[in-house]
């Protein structure tokens, strides 16, 4: 080692500054530079190992590469003398670690230099460098308060991550530790995982600075022990002394220490960027800040000045919201934007605190922090619905096999709460929670299960929307429409807002013309079409107490034509669904209706072969669904959701205009007869839903099956070759059943197939007549089976053996069978032998690209002559658009913006 006067190379040594693990540091003068410099001598130990030297100046490089004004800087790595050694700045001033010891910073100042850290740790975590060992002993302040971080890198630079860790080993680096294998670190600082050996990236970093700014703050290390192990029991097992924090300390500062701190590395803050962003923003609005006169670089100024489209920047602010006084609020416009193989299949609900988000999307409930970059799945959740926070944001309650659930998000095992058909909106208050059940009424259950009570009855005709209990515990806000029927956003605006009363067990109509209210902070909030609107309403004497006011325009509104290729909803989704919620303080979270244009949501109709290629007929793109061909190959029924659901008829050689067939009611599922000239088809006129039969040449009236159970849906399925039967799915929303009526005689009605605790759905004649094909199963998956007709006999026999199957039918040969592959998105073919027992052949999928299958019903056909498929796609397929993002959009502190309009008070 050098003596104090020597010169080396041009460096005179001055003093001896430091000594530890990794070596001896000296004051030096660069005599051709005239600068003072920091000399870093290498053990001898370690500059004698060939290999780690290697490794050590590839580290070197890297780290010389960092120029940040909060790092201090590496100039080079030299050898002189017999001496290896590392030229760094000299950083005149003192240790972060000496100024703690004479106690806790006061706030502005630990604030302050905590941000400059943060921003170092950022700066370097972009290029890839860890530090590894931050402590504030590697933390020098200067004069001017200017923070230089010492060492970035060393530690990796230092070791050998080849070799095992010996977790005997002290975490306080020493020479001896210098030697391959060890864990590096110093034991207070070190994040749980350097403590169990195990790799670390960046988020170690983030561990250690929520240490230090703990520390800064309360003037006490966040973990300690007497011995080395303690400590590091400390870090493993026991949390902060939370209540230490300074009394003064803002709710987002210590939110931001909670994230830091997470134990669980993937629940910590992921990056830099989220922290010095929070504390940045708690220096701004805290009045007695003195703000660091250091100029920002114009990238930064230019970052904060475009929030609102850098995603990973909005979303560090977003951790803001509801940590912030209502008086020093900025509003803050954001988005997150899904990952590229996700897309929508349901709604999303905010955390009452406005710090969480769940979202559907791929059949999946998916969970965000709005201070994180990243959303994860929630287990226990495929094949969830209609999300709902519990009052505390700590549990999500679901809809999914006919039970509302609820999960614990820190758990991920589902905890079923009733039994219930797939509910118009549901919402948690205290200890309860409220769902609607569409006709049947608005009941109430327990928050731990149980039987489900009757709240609000509904009388004949009418359904209920989105209910919610006011703050007074005692009357329920909901919408209410007589005509949608639970099936089209388009007659759901024509819904009321509507307040009922248990004290009076009376309802008031509020405002007329729209759905999805939702009460927060003396305004009811609710959609029209792609808008929202508020009026200010007194829960007390439950009236509105101002005129209504457009508050937002491009809300994405979940509809029965959201032209996904996917099964995204239940049979009786609810698609009055407007794709917005907000916390109790007022963030907005929505989908905008851009993430569903229109253009995107119609389809067109193709006849296609089975290698896939297309004959576009001739008519307009449109929000068609459940086509049908008659068994002649010359006319086609079609949906559209035109007045919520119209059946028209197309002739297939086109010489004459489309002919619109019904006339009232939301009409669906038309279905054949064997002469091409009847159809049966659902439909829900006059309040009742039902099955009804009218001729296709316009002449004569339809008419009701009037001898059918009683069920809140009916889905005719297939007409019998005879004629003399009509197959159909019946539901209560928990349970799927097919039936059978007879068309000639009195028409009796009866149960065909049924299993309990299991779906039967969507049967189809096979061309004799001789068999039934359907889709049964449950939560496990759906699979296709085929049992006798008309005698029911012996066991079903399985076609599909694998994944997540329905809406079978049959070729016009019989020798073959089709069904839809949700798994795959595809329509598959599987041969068919019947005689003189049932046998298969190859499963194969037909080369049909982007086929659209909604749930509710079979959506593609067979040509009379077995050649062509009669399928929807998408619009895209003759017009090419781009795939719309997939994005949420949130605006913290919204009402402050209402405010500054003059739209609320």
């Amino acid at each position: 080692m050098p003596e104090i006067g020597q010169t080396i190379s041009h460096y005179r040594i001055v003093e001896k500054i430091g000594e530890g693990g990794m070596g001896q540091v000296f004051l030096a003068e660069d005599t051709t530079l005239d600068r003072k410099v920091a000399l870093k001598f290498l053990p001898e130990a370690f500059t004698s190992d060939p290999e780690r030297m290697a490794r050590f100046e590839r580290e070197a490089k890297l780290l010389a590469s960092l120029n940040h004004p909060n790092i201090a800087g590496i100039y080079g790595l030299e050898q002189a003398d017999g001496n290896r050694f590392l030229v760094l700045e000299y950083v005149e001033g003192e240790t972060l670690q000496a100024r703690l010891g004479k106690g806790a910073l006061p706030l502005e100042d630990a604030l302050e230099l905590c941000r400059q850290i943060a921003e170092g740790l950022e700066a370097a975590h972009e290029k890839g460098v860890i530090h590894r060992d931050l402590k504030p002993a590697n933390v020098m302040i200067t004069a001017e308060e200017k923070v230089k971080i010492l060492d970035f890198g060393l530690a990796k630079a230092f070791s050998d991550e080849t070799q095992s860790i010996d977790s005997s080993q002290s975490p306080t680096l020493t020479e001896a530790m210098t030697r391959p294998g060890v864990i590096l670190g110093t034991a207070a600082y070190m994040s749980p995982e350097q403590a169990k050996g195990k790799s670390v990236d960046k988020r170690a970093d983030i561990w250690a600075f929520g240490c230090i700014l703990y520390e800064c703050l309360t003037g006490k290390k966040a973990f300690e022990g007497e011995t080395v192990t303690e400590t590091l029991a400390a870090v493993l097992k026991e949390e902060p002394d939370w209540n230490g924090l300074p009394a003064n300390a803002p709710q987002n500062i210590r939110f931001v220490l909670h994230r830091c701190l997470e134990k669980n590395k993937d629940r910590r803050f992921r990056d830099m960027a989220d922290v010095w962003i929070n504390i940045e923003h708690s220096l701004n609005s805290h009045s007695t800040v003195e703000v660091s006169k250091t100029a920002w670089p114009l990238w930064k100024k230019a970052v904060l000045a475009i929030v609102p489209l850098i995603i990973g920047i909005a979303i560090g602010v977003a951790a803001l919201w509801n940590f912030r006084s209502p008086a020093s609020a900025e509003v803050i416009p954001f988005s997150f934007i899904l990952p590229e193989y996700q897309f929508f299949t349901d709604t999303l609900a905010i955390s009452p605190d406005g710090t969480k988000l769940v979202y559907g999307a791929n059949r999946q409930l998916y969970l965000k922090w709005l201070s994180q970059t990243e959303s994860q799945p929630i287990p226990g959740t495929q094949d969830a619905y209609s999300p709902f926070f519990s009052p505390d944001g700590e549990w999500i309650g679901f809809y999914s096999s006919g039970w509302l659930k609820k999960v614990f998000l820190n758990e991920g095992t589902a905890v079923p709460l009733c039994e219930a058909s797939y509910p118009y909106g549901v919402s948690w208050w205290n200890d309860t929670v409220i769902f609607s059940q569409g006709s049947d009424g608005i009941y109430t259950v327990s928050e731990d299960g149980g039987s489900p009570e009757i709240l609000v009855e509904m009388e004949p005709g009418e359904f209920a929307d989105g209910p919610q209990m006011l703050p007074s515990g005692d009357a329920v806000l909901f919408a209410l429409t007589k005509s949608a029927g639970g099936q089209q956003s388009v007659l759901w605006d024509k819904a009321d807002i509507v307040v009922f009363s248990q004290k009076t067990g009376k309802r008031e109509i509020l405002f007329k013309g729209g759905c999805h209210p939702r009460y927060v902070s003396g305004h009811i909030i609710y959609a029209l079409g792609n808008d929202l609107w508020m009026f200010p309403f007194d829960y007390g004497r439950l009236k509105a107490t101002g005129s209504r006011v457009q508050v937002m325009s491009g809300i994405a509104r979940w509809r029965d034509d959201q032209g996904t290729s996917m099964n995204v909803l239940p049979v009786s989704a609810n698609p009055s669904l407007a794709l917005f919620d907000l916390s109790n303080d007022g963030t907005l979270a929505y989908i905008p209706s851009s993430s569903f244009p229109s253009s995107l949501n119609r389809r067109i109709l193709a006849l296609v072969d089975r290698n896939g290629r297309k004959d576009v007929l001739d008519l307009p793109p449109d929000s068609y669904d459940y086509p049908r061909l008659s068994p002649d190959g010359e006319k086609l029924a079609v949906v559209t959701n035109y007045e919520g659901g119209t059946i028209w008829i197309y002739d297939m050689s086109g010489k004459s205009e489309p002919r619109r067939l019904t006339y009232e009611g939301i009409n669906s599922n038309p279905v054949w007869n064997p002469e091409s000239n009847r159809l049966a088809y659902y439909s829900n006129r006059d309040g009742k839903p039902g099955i009804f039969l009218q001729s296709t040449d316009g002449i004569g009236v339809e008419e009701r099956i009037t001898e059918l159970p009683p069920f809140d849906n009916y889905c005719p399925n297939s007409w019998s070759p005879d004629g003399k039967t009509l197959l159909f799915t019946v539901s209560d929303g928990t349970d799927y059943d097919i039936w059978e009526v007879t068309l000639t005689g009195e028409r009796e009605a009866k149960l065909l197939i049924d299993s309990p605790y299991s779906t039967q759905a969507f049967a189809s004649f096979s061309p004799d007549g001789q068999s039934v094909a359907y889709m049964a199963g449950g939560s496990n998956g759906y699979q296709i089976y085929v049992q006798s007709f008309p005698k029911i006999e012996g066991n079903p026999y399985p076609i599909s053996r694998e994944g997540r199957n329905d809406m079978p039918a049959w070729s016009p040969s019989g020798r073959e069978l089709y069904y839809w592959s949700i798994s795959y998105q595809k329509l598959m073919a599987v041969p068919i032998q019947s005689k003189p027992t049932y046998s298969t052949g190859q499963t194969l999928p037909l080369g049909i690209e982007g086929i659209i299958q909604p749930y509710g019903g079979r959506a593609y056909d067979i040509m009379p002559d077995g050649k062509q498929f009669l399928v929807m796609l998408p619009e895209t397929q003759i017009q090419e658009q781009p795939r719309p993002a997939q994005q949420v959009n949130f605006v913290l502190y919204w009402f402050e913006e209402l405010k500054e309009r003059g739209q609320m008070p």
